[in-house]
């Protein structure tokens, strides 16, 4: 058989294995991040708990809570198949005048999908500010 026949026929072999392969691994490394993401979420909310516990009032930021670098893969939507990735998760975004308990997937008034941790002072709640859904339960970021 010819070489360039060879080539091509291994070319194809490869796009097709490719093409089955690569959503699961999409879908591999969204639930890593998301497992990641929820540790984080609780470290911290457990961090805020007892800060609050020993000082009163919850911390007027979250710089001595240490949070963590995370990379975030979340699914665009509840029914969407596509995927975004956000860059490394550091900063924290102070929002006080934000209800992050009663943030709604498609009424949200955060509209800045930064890919930010989110932090209110005045009630200690803290969210990921991710317009995107986990991978498991496709529940909105900002809602866990």
């Amino acid at each position: 058989m010819n070489k360039k026949v060879i080539i091509g026929i291994s070319a194809v072999c490869l796009a097709a294995a490719w093409a089955v392969v690569w959503p699961r691994v999409r879908t591999l490394k969204a639930l890593d991040g998301d497992g990641r993401a929820y540790g984080a979420i609780i470290t911290l909310r457990e961090q805020i708990a007892r800060y609050t516990a020993e000082h009163g009032a919850p911390p007027p930021d979250l710089s001595g809570m240490n949070p963590p670098e995370l990379k975030l893969y979340s699914f665009d939507g509840p029914e969407s198949d596509r995927i975004h990735r956000h860059r490394v998760i550091t900063e924290v975004l102070l929002v006080p005048d934000y209800d992050l308990a009663g943030l709604a997937y498609a009424t949200s008034t955060y509209r800045d999908d930064e890919g930010k941790w989110l932090y209110n002072p005045r009630t200690g709640d803290v969210v990921l500010g991710c317009s995107g859904v986990d991978t498991k339960h496709r529940r909105p970021w900002y809602s866990n």
